[in-house]
């Protein structure tokens, strides 16, 4: 084995990956080379930097930044949600303006029906309470207009 390939593999030679011919072959290259023993010696020595289990106190400090990170993330979050929350107040104004549209309507529907807005009123909510306890069944469109017109 060459000098180049003993280089080349080395990293093999220390995870024990070569076949039996060439691992043979860098050991016998090893005890006559001066330079690859020496890169050998690095590689291990690196390895075993990379791999070696981290101090106690490396690992509390990991772990109070991991901490302080996800406490800043959970804040971060809270305040962006707090940010697009809704005010308390929007709703009710919502459910109002709502209603007060409706409401606006109701003089069009009467005439259209040809009634008084208070009786269209009345037939909506006593049609609403006769299909409350009517059944467990939700009318469709179509069955709701038809007993709205049989009604009239």
């Amino acid at each position: 084995m060459d000098h180049l390939q003993a280089q080349e593999l080395l990293s093999d030679f220390r995870d024990g990956e070569l076949s039996a011919r060439q691992d043979a072959d860098m050991r016998l290259h090893l005890a006559a080379c001066p330079e690859c023993r020496q890169a050998l010696e690095t590689l291990a020595e690196l390895s075993g930097a990379m791999f070696a289990p981290i101090p106690e106190d490396e690992q509390r400090t990991r772990r109070l930044v991991a901490g302080v990170l996800r406490k800043l993330r959970s804040e971060r979050f809270s305040q962006e949600r707090q940010d697009t929350a809704l005010p308390p107040w929007f709703v009710p104004a919502l459910g109002f303006s709502f209603a007060t549209l409706l409401l606006s309507f109701l003089p069009l529907a009467a005439e259209r029906i040809g009634s008084a807005p208070s009786s269209v009123l009345e037939g909506l909510a006593d049609n609403g309470v006769k299909n409350l306890f009517a059944s467990t069944k939700t009318p469709t469109i179509e069955e709701t207009l038809q007993s709205l017109l049989e009604e009239r």
